[in-house]
């Protein structure tokens, strides 16, 4: 059996390095809202599976991430107002605000760049994402923004609530200059 693993191991290696050498591995346009991403800034399929540039990645969607070294792997951690997530290269186990998950797949290096499955992205950050395999691109959306309720002269409590929830039609929130009652902490 040992042998067996070993075998297995050496046949893996030899293929990844052979995608290594022969121009590394798919490349699959990428398109974060609305900006197109290509060669080695584009995502990737691995086993059939969408990864993406775990730093380009979230630069562009306005995650702060940090790459290092820790016991000698290669770790990335993401910090967003929702989730601090730190994975490692090659492991299943990650840390999700100070407690450990699981996840079905390991970020992975490729070219001295990690990359980590989509769903990352998607589980823990709200990230919305659409792969399409014949036009060999995906989608990622971070600004999903809900439907706004259409507004009426006679409808005041709907006006409140768009101005309560930042909707004007200034571009600056202002206090209200008769009584000195800050708009933007009224509960």
């Amino acid at each position: 059996m040992y042998k067996k693993s070993i075998f297995l191991s050496f046949v893996f290696f030899v293929f990844l390095f052979s995608i290594a050498i022969a121009g590394g591995l798919p490349h699959v346009k990428m398109i974060i809202d609305s900006k197109s991403y290509t060669g080695s800034n584009s995502a990737t399929v691995i086993n059939g599976m969408i990864f993406v540039p775990a730093k380009i990645t979230a630069d562009k969607l306005k995650i702060k991430s940090f790459v290092s070294k820790e016991n000698g792997k290669s770790r990335i951690k993401f910090i967003s107002k929702k989730n601090t997530v730190i994975c490692f290269v090659g492991q299943k186990q990650i840390n999700v605000n100070g407690g450990k998950r699981f996840v079905p797949l390991a970020p992975v290096m490729v070219d001295s760049r990690i990359y980590v499955p989509v769903s990352l992205f998607e589980n823990y950050f709200g990230i919305l994402s659409s792969y399409n395999p014949k036009k060999n691109f995906v989608k990622l959306f971070s600004n999903v923004k809900p439907e706004k309720k259409k507004e009426t002269a006679n409808d005041p409590a709907g006006m409140i609530n768009t101005l309560l929830q930042g909707g004007s039609s200034t571009d600056k929130k202002t206090k209200d200059d008769d009584d000195d009652i800050d708009i933007d902490n009224i509960e």
